[in-house]
């Protein structure tokens, strides 16, 4: 056998070829998947591989465990059920390491930071250790400094990535946080990047990229569209043991719109909990559009009616009720529930419930329908300041 001593240039140059086949393996991943059925979730397949392929691209181009940085995923990134009420930001740590987190909420109502041993794909259980919005001590601006490492409160031993949540549950004020991460005691600055590191940052993304192909589009396929039947949900359950948040109840199921009258009411209760969203998704777990239209509503958008409850009405036109899910012309998809600070577990009153029907058949399932209908002018107000909050939140 002869050896071939590979130079820089073709190491590089083989590095590149297999990521550029990793990306021909998500789009074959893409198009087999159960879900790449018909023009419009063959066109929203490609439209996921892209939107894998940038976060794959950012995140390898961000990965620094010495010198870390945030990255956000934002509405240019819709993978892995993105909650339009959240703000992810995510940073790359070395197991062992110990860094200091330190920022200022904004407008947000909660702020919590979670550890994962490596990226979460699907509902893979990587979390290492959570961070509640009551354990960390904000000062009356809103400020706030956090320490991670091993032997700490919060614990990183094992862990390589950090993820924040920021929740907001009004979208009317808008103040974006602060936040930045230190590593403690770091070295000097960076020498350029190495021959073998780029190698690495390809074959990571490589791996990144089809992982994250894959599993979300599956994840919908088996968890959800084989259990469960249209316009349904699963029970409300306890995310915390699947790479989720511990506290959160969260349910999921799928809904479908059979004509232009078709609707779909779900009823929900929020005795109790500290923030209540509901939210679309398309079949390849991305969130739909949610600055230029109503495809998401927390409990401080939502009309209740006179029984208490909040009923949202999924429909591909607008009703003129207040609480109007905007499914944006995809008429088959899913619909996404999360209930934070609940004391104890849920209750038989908090699971949602969804009622089949027609737009002109609401006023008799919703009670006191008529006192949340919206003036002319209502939902143009509504939508300019949805894509206010939006453009502001992610500075731009």
């Amino acid at each position: 056998m002869e050896w071939v001593l590979l130079t820089a240039s073709d190491q590089l140059h083989e590095a590149f070829g297999e990521f550029v086949a990793a990306i021909q393996a998500a789009e074959r991943s893409v198009r087999a998947s159960p879900t790449f059925v018909g023009e419009g979730e063959q066109s929203r397949g490609y439209q996921h591989l892209l939107r894998t392929l940038m976060k794959s691209v950012e995140r390898e181009l961000t990965h620094d465990p010495v010198r870390p940085r945030f990255r956000v995923l934002d509405d240019r990134v819709r993978t892995g059920g993105d909650n339009p009420d959240q703000q992810y930001w995510f940073a790359h740590i070395e197991p062992g390491g110990r860094y200091r987190v330190v920022g200022r909420l904004g407008s947000a109502k909660r702020l919590e930071m979670q550890l994962y041993s490596r990226e979460p794909y699907g509902a893979e259980d990587v979390g290492v250790s959570y961070l509640t919005h009551e354990e960390i001590s904000f000062d009356t601006d809103g400020r706030f400094t956090v320490e991670l490492g091993p032997s700490l409160a919060f614990d990183s031993a094992g862990a390589t990535i950090l993820q924040v949540r920021e929740i907001y549950d009004s979208w009317f004020e808008t103040v974006a946080s602060e936040l930045v991460i230190e590593l403690i005691g770091a070295p000097g600055p960076p020498q350029p990047r190495s021959v073998d590191e780029v190698t690495a940052m390809f074959a990571r993304a490589a791996h990144d990229l089809e992982r994250s192909a894959e599993a979300w589009p599956n994840l919908i396929a088996d968890r959800v569209l084989r259990f469960l039947e249209p316009n349904s949900v699963a029970p409300l359950r306890n995310p915390g043991g699947s790479a989720g948040v511990e506290g959160r109840w969260m349910t999921i199921g799928p809904y479908r719109l059979d004509g232009s009258d078709a609707a779909v009411v779900v009823s929900l209760c929020d005795i109790g909990a500290e923030y209540v969203g509901i939210q679309l998704a398309d079949l390849w777990m991305s969130s739909l559009e949610y600055a230029d239209a109503s495809s998401s509503r927390t409990g401080a958008q939502s009309h209740r009616a006179p029984d208490g409850r909040m009923y949202h009405v999924i429909s591909l036109e607008d009703p003129g009720y207040q609480n109007w899910l905007d499914p944006v012309g995809v008429a088959t998809g899913i619909v996404h529930v999360r209930i934070d600070g609940l004391t104890g577990v849920a209750e038989p009153w908090h699971e949602p419930t969804l009622t089949q029907t027609t737009t002109a058949q609401l006023e008799d399932i919703i009670p006191g329908y008529r006192q949340g209908v919206l003036s002319p002018d209502g939902r143009t107000i509504e939508l300019a300041q949805r894509r206010r909050h939006i453009q502001k939140r992610y500075g731009r």
